[in-house]
Parts: C-alpha cells; sequence; structure tokens
C-alpha cells in the first residue's frame, strides 16, 4: 500500500528500490523491483482490449491522456507511453515519472534483446545519451487507436494515435523540474480606428 499517495495508485506496489508506486502496466521482478522501463506485454494488451489507464489499471471513461512531446502531435506523429488518466498523468509528470519530470534524469539503459524506438517516438529525449529533452504535453482525448511502428533494431513496438483532441496541456523544463505552462488571459482585442479622409470645409458664399 503507497500510502500518502492519491487513491487512484494507493494500492499499487512499491517498488523497494526507488520508493515509488509500480505502474501497472510495468515489469515486476521476482524480488518486487519495479522495471520502470519495461512494459508488461499481457498487461499492454489487456489495457487496450479494456480500457484501462497503464499507471493505475482503473478503468479509464470518456476521456484518455496521452503524453509525448510537441512531435507526437504532427500529422505522422504518434505517442509511445500508454494511455491513462489525466490525472495519473499529472502524476507522472509531477514527479512519479523521473525520466519525465527531471531533465537531466536520462532513461536507463535497455537490457540486451529489448527493442528500442525510432527517433520520432522517443518520448521527450530520454533515450537518447546526451541529447537534450524536448517539451512534453500532454494530450487529452477522447479515445486513441493502437498500431506499430518500425524501431532502430528492425522490430516493431506499439505506438498509439489520438482520436479526438480535447485540449492539450504543455510543460516545459525550469530548473531541471518540468512545469506546466500556463497561458495568460486573452488580449482584449485591438481598437480599429479607420482612417477616414479629412471632409474639406464648405465654402462660405
Amino acid at each position: 500500500m503507497t500510502a500518502g499517495w492519491p487513491q487512484a495508485l494507493a494500492d499499487r506496489p512499491v517498488c523497494p528500490h526507488r520508493g515509488l508506486p509500480i505502474p501497472f502496466i510495468a515489469e515486476v521482478r521476482p524480488d518486487g523491483t519495479g522495471e520502470f522501463t519495461v512494459l508488461d506485454n499481457k498487461r499492454a494488451i489487456e489495457c487496450m482490449q479494456q480500457r484501462l489507464c497503464a499507471m493505475c489499471g482503473g478503468p479509464m471513461g470518456s476521456e484518455v491522456a496521452l503524453i509525448g512531446d510537441r512531435v507526437s502531435l504532427e500529422p505522422d506523429g504518434f505517442f509511445i507511453e500508454p494511455p491513462v488518466h489525466e490525472h495519473c498523468g499529472e502524476l507522472a509528470v509531477g514527479g512519479l515519472c523521473p525520466f519525465l519530470s527531471r531533465e537531466r534524469v536520462p532513461r536507463r539503459p535497455v537490457q540486451p534483446g529489448t527493442t528500442v524506438v525510432g527517433d520520432r517516438a522517443d518520448l521527450a529525449g530520454v533515450g537518447r545519451p546526451g541529447k537534450p529533452k524536448r517539451p512534453v504535453i500532454m494530450a487529452v482525448c477522447a479515445d486513441y487507436y493502437p498500431g506499430l511502428v518500425p524501431t532502430d533494431t528492425g522490430g516493431e513496438v506499439i505506438a498509439y494515435r489520438p482520436r479526438g483532441v480535447l485540449r492539450v496541456r504543455r510543460y516545459a523544463y525550469v530548473g531541471d523540474r518540468l512545469a506546466e505552462i500556463v497561458p495568460g488571459p486573452p488580449r482584449p482585442p485591438a481598437r480599429v480606428i479607420r482612417q477616414q479622409p479629412r471632409r474639406r470645409p464648405r465654402s462660405k458664399r
């Protein structure tokens, strides 16, 4: 039981190495250590078939959140992080996922034989040694559909495309930490003064 964490993650087991709740979709070693960078394929399929949150394992409602970067929303872009509740996504970028929430924490090297996705699918640049991370976005959508994209090693990996983007939340690294960019109030419309040609004064007769 993860005391002190929000209810969505209160029942998740805690990784003894990191001291953090282990995401529902992450692999767990026999000693209880969570493999935060390795997905459990059976759980991934379960999440897709039953529309479950990859973070807490609970059912998702009418909205799902996808976390990636600006490239993910381009016409040919995609997300590689599985869909989650918006609130669970807030927890991930707020500190639960150190690879996202801190700019200088790199993703741990993957084990030999593990597929490595290409540059476009490399979320926030965290998998590329020496490469700066890109700003993070969270796209809240009505739905999503999965597909396969090629990897650098010639294999394929599951990716997710949004369907019906409702809103996009943007984040930037400030002092090595991730902070949400809150847009300011809209500016009042500028008053346009139409320039009228001066009328000649009527001549006195």
